[in-house]
């Protein structure tokens, strides 16, 4: 299995489930590739980084007049 698709089913996996024959082509190549490995492990930190940011967005309120600004700025 190319490393291309190895990792199109570490990224599939986190929205459906895989089949046995996708877990299985999975497990050996992670097995036998460092590189895959480290896209997983860079991977899962970049989904802990950008939940992390999604809670925070969360907590930031703008004042009107804040937010009229920022949407001016967007349209440019």
């Amino acid at each position: 299995m190319s490393c291309i698709k190895a990792t199109y089913l570490l990224e599939k996996e986190k929205f459906t489930p895989l089949s046995l024959f996708e877990k299985l082509r999975k497990m050996w190549h992670l097995l036998i590739c460092h590189w895959c490995r480290k896209y997983k492990s860079d991977s899962a930190v970049i989904d802990q980084w950008l939940a992390a940011a999604e809670r925070a967005s969360h907590k930031i309120k703008l004042s009107a007049q804040e937010e009229k600004r920022l949407r001016e700025i967007l349209k440019l």
